[in-house]
């Protein structure tokens, strides 16, 4: 591999509207029939091939690219050569350099839940959206909702308001209760809200938050 492939590196901007995966070789390309640029989400899986290249064979080293536009995934390349083997670079990782965002936030609030929607951006390395929620002010938050990403999306998640049982005296005689009995009512505290984003490593960060 070393006799073959001099460097393998990766370009903005090459292509003008995306980055590029490219690699340097030995004068003359000697032996090759063809290169190949291969990607994987993770290296201990299969590669798929996304582009095929054929040798120039000039008399000093040449260098080739190929445009990328997925981030997040592994990228190598591959040398088959005229006897069958297979030569390969090591893999190199292209990750986004956009952050992800959302926008258009806003909540909708009901006697017994509360709407909220929002519009995602640049999505990548999410494991999920996480929810939190606070009825004090922000002095104390609940994970009260996942949501798995969809893609660049509209989202649109119904959140329940929490719930408390109340005793009630069905009749009194002489300051005694009796026929005590439980109902669940709604609390109508105002809520706060707070939108997490939740990497595929488990870091958390903060998207943003928005009160009733």
């Amino acid at each position: 591999m070393r006799s073959l492939f001099l460097i393998l590196f990766l370009s903005s901007k090459v292509f003008a509207q995306s980055d590029s995966v490219g690699f340097k070789t030995v004068a003359y390309d000697i032996g090759v029939k063809d290169y190949s640029i291969q990607s994987t989400p993770d290296t201990t899986k299969a590669w798929t091939t996304i582009a095929t290249i054929q040798p120039t064979k000039l008399k000093d080293s040449n260098v080739y690219a190929s445009p990328i536009t997925i981030t997040n995934l592994y990228y190598r390349a591959t040398a088959t050569m005229l006897n069958g083997y297979v030569y390969t670079t090591s893999a190199l990782q292209y990750l986004s350099t956009l952050a992800v965002g959302i926008t258009n936030v806003r909540l909708q609030s009901f006697t017994n839940y509360i709407t909220i929607y929002f519009t995602s951006q640049n999505e990548s390395n999410i494991n999920y959206y996480e929810i939190d929620r606070s009825i004090d002010g922000g002095n104390t938050l609940s994970d009260v909702l996942h949501i798995s990403p969809k893609g660049n999306s509209d989202y649109v998640e119904n959140i329940n308001r929490p719930t408390q049982q109340v005793s009630s005296c069905g009749m009194k005689v002489f300051g005694w209760c009796w026929f005590k009995h439980l109902k669940t009512v709604v609390d109508s505290s105002k809520e706060i809200l707070y939108i997490y984003l939740v990497s595929q490593d488990g870091s958390r960060t903060l998207l943003k938050a928005i009160s009733e």
